[in-house]
This record gives C-alpha cells, structure tokens and sequence, in this order.
C-alpha cells in the first residue's frame, strides 16, 4: 500500500507508489544490514533504481523478495524465499519471533548481534571525532532477566487479548513463552487476561506496567475506562496472584493503590526504597548493578555530586550511603520522595537536597551546580541538550552519562567535547537482548581539572 510523504514547504501530501504491483517477486542481494531488523539492497525495475528495505534480510543474503509497501525512499519487501542464507543467520529460538515487536534480531547469531552493536556505537563514535577504542566493553545483562515490560489490555466481544504489541502494528500478540522477561512476569498473562476480563468494558483498552521488584511483582494499570464493580473483585485477584501492590490510573490520573498489604520494597544492596507505583527501574537488575559499579568508579574521589534525572536515585543513592553529598533531580515528585524517604532512614537525609524540575525545559543552573565535583546524568531517549549546555558553562570536572538512545548521546557527547571535555571511556550495557536498543555508560573530564587534582594530591 503506498504511503503519503509531505514535500517541503507544502501542504499537500506527496504521494509513492509502487513500480509494480504489490508481492512482486524481485531477486535482491543484501549489501548490509542494521540493528532495527532490516537489510538492504538496490534492484532495477523496468529501467529505474530503486533501494529495497527488507525485513529480516542479513547482509551478503541471495534471495527472492516480494513487495509489499513504498516508504520513501524505500521500497518495503518480505522475504519470499532464501537462495544463499549468511553465515550469521539461525532460527530464531521464540516461535513468536515475526509477529512479535519486542525482540528484531533473534535470526542473527548471538556472536553476530553483539558485534553488531559494538560496531554500530564505535562508528558512531568515530563520526562524532572520539576514538573507536574509547569503547572499552560490552555487557551482556538480560538473559531472561527482564523485570519490567508494558503490556497492552484489550476486551473484545470474544475475550480478552492481553500481549505485546505486534511488529509494525497495534495488534496484540500474546507469547506462547517469552525467551528475556524474568518467570515472575511470564507467569502474569493469565492474571493480566482475567483482570482485562474484568475490569475494562467491551471495546476497552489498557495498558499495565509490570514491575518486578526486591520482594515481589508490582502491577499498575492505567485506562481511560473501567468497569466500577471491578473494584471490588481486583484485591482478592491481586491476591491469589501474590502481588504485592496493584494500583490504577485512570484518564491520566494519579494512580490509586486497589491492593497494597505491605511496602513494596526496592533494595539496593542494604538500602530498601519503597518506589511509587510504575516506578522507572532499569530493566534488568544485572544491569542495574553493572551501571551502579560503573557510575560508582567514574566519580570516586568526588564529594558533592549531581544527579541529575535521578528518579528513585538508582544511581547515586549508593554513592550517598558512601558519604557523598548529593543533589537530586527530576520531574517525578512521587520517585523522589522515595528517595528522600530511603536517605532518612539510612541516617544519610543531610547528604541530601532534591529539586523538583523538568530538566529538559529547566535544568539545574549554574550557580546551584557550584562546587559540584561530577554529574551524573541519566536522561529519556530525548537526551539532555538543555542540562549539558549548563554543564559546559559551569565546567563541572568529571560527567557520567548513562543513556538509552545512541543518537543523543552522540549529540550530548559532541557538545561535551566541543567543551574542552575528553572521553575517558564508554562501555555498551546490553539490558535489551535480541533488540534494537542500546544502553550506554560513559566517562568525561575536563583535563585540567584532573592536572590541578594531581597537583593538589602532590
């Protein structure tokens, strides 16, 4: 089917069409591939070039594809048939593999997927002026370790459909077993399916955050409409599944716990956080303890600290317990009362000053960062552009991002290093197996600040 394109500076769509008609077969040879799941190559159809996108499709594949969309520039195609499959290629280990939206590189060997990333962040970094051996390691941290997910709710006149959400659509696909969610969580989709059942009118639609935490599974739920008398039965349910909260939002509102018998409890080694319903958690605890040890040796020496998108301070709150001094902020008033209430009743609440600011339309300011030794900085997929320019003006000695999008982070990091600041190291946390997402830590110094701390250590 073709799809509508704005041309520039017009109103009207510009619309591409197919040079042929849909599920022609066309034989293509792949000349690369990327991490989203796709492969690429280029075919002459009746006298023009065109550039092929296909999912699935490895580089240095012979094959037979069929067209399926135009999707400027591109034209989009399905695999018909393999003439000469790569070496790198396997059978994708989760029968929900092509319909599924979660995982996309489940047909590429385990070898070939982590080379991809690692190849894919050092191009990257050499793009932006740093050195590709400033990419120091890669981190496998989710085998079967993923302990939150979003996972769509609908009620339909034949039942409830409870799954992720299909590959390039909205269709819900429930997994027969799925290979990266913690067993806690697999274990929820009859529960999810009899809440759905439940609680949402015909036609109704949900969405719930799983949350696996210290002492438990914490399930919230946010719809926009709900059925009153459900209610009444959601806490027995929520109990026979051995929940330890379930809270719903409803039309964006504030989510109220329906089933809450004790704390829900967030350690962090000998520290327990009691975190806000839906709480932000990295999204497998290997990887939690890989970015804290990593954050932990990038600031060692500093005594006041920054932590700026700090949530349920994840980050730093062990560096407090250390003896630092710390200065907290993000949007989420609940995920930072949880911290202050953790720093209290580990005796370290002194240590501690949070702001409540939307750092992407706010930041923290120059004057309230004076005598900050580092920053650690762990922002949404956005980035931080508008913190990092503060940075930069405040010259702050050492910054230690952690982020989730490779574009912005290369974008933070130009902006750092157009600063005077030097990329010590960075290192790939792969928290996301089989998908395309990229996790990244990474060390920066201003140089002479690290010349003037060795004189002073002298």
């Amino acid at each position: 089917m073709a799809r509508s394109h704005y041309r520039k500076g017009s109103r009207q769509p510009q619309k591409m069409c197919l040079p042929a008609p849909k599920g022609t077969l066309i034989e293509a040879v792949i000349t690369h591939h990327d991490t989203q799941g796709f492969g690429y190559a280029s075919t002459d159809i009746a006298g023009q070039q065109h550039k092929l996108r296909i999912a699935g499709a490895l580089a240095g594949e012979k094959m037979q594809v069929q067209l399926v969309a135009a999707q400027k520039p591109y034209l989009m195609a399905e695999i018909a048939s393999l003439i000469q499959p790569a070496e790198m290629r396997q059978a994708p280990p989760c029968p929900d593999f092509e319909a599924c939206g979660g995982c996309q590189l489940q047909h590429m060997t385990i070898e070939a997927y982590q080379d991809l990333k690692v190849r894919r962040v050092a191009d990257a970094l050499e793009q932006t002026g740093f050195e590709r051996e400033r990419l120091c390691d890669f981190h496998a941290a989710s085998q079967a370790g993923r302990r939150r997910a979003r996972i769509g709710m609908r009620r339909t006149e034949k039942g409830p459909i409870v799954g992720f959400r299909g590959r390039a659509s909205h269709q819900l696909i429930r997994p027969s077993d799925c290979l990266v969610l913690a067993p806690e969580l697999r274990a929820l989709w009859p529960v999810l399916e009899e809440i759905t059942q439940i609680l949402l009118p015909k036609g109704g639609q949900a969405e719930a955050q799983i949350n696996l935490l210290s002492n438990g599974v914490d399930l919230l739920i946010s719809a926009d409409e709900t059925e009153p008398a459900a209610l009444i039965d959601l806490p027995s349910l929520a109990q026979k599944a051995g929940l330890v909260r379930l809270s719903l939002s409803e039309k964006g509102a504030e989510a109220i716990p329906l089933y809450a018998p004790g704390q829900a409890v967030l350690r962090f080694g000998t520290t327990e956080i009691m975190p806000p319903a839906g709480c932000f958690l990295q999204a497998s605890e290997k990887a939690e303890q890989i970015l804290q040890n990593k954050v932990s040796k990038a600031v060692e020496g500093a005594t006041r600290i920054a932590d700026l998108f700090c949530g349920v301070g994840t980050l730093s709150l062990p560096l407090l317990v250390q003896g630092a001094f710390i200065l907290g902020s993000d949007a989420a008033r609940p995920a930072l009362e949880a911290f202050k209430s953790a720093s209290n009743t580990a005796g370290r609440g002194n240590q501690l000053r949070l702001l409540v600011r939307d750092l992407m339309k706010a930041p923290v300011l120059q004057d309230e960062l004076a005598e900050t030794d580092a920053v650690i900085l762990d922002p949404p997929r956005a980035g931080a552009a508008a913190q990092i320019a503060v940075i930069c003006k405040a010259q702050i000695p050492v910054v230690v991002m952690v982020s989730c999008h490779l574009g912005s982070f290369m974008r933070d990091a130009g902006a750092l290093k157009e600063a005077g600041y030097h990329l010590d190291w960075v290192e790939l946390v792969d928290q996301f197996q089989f998908s395309s997402h990229i996790e990244l830590v990474a060390r920066f110094y201003l140089p002479e600040a690290d010349e003037r701390k060795s004189q002073k250590g002298s």
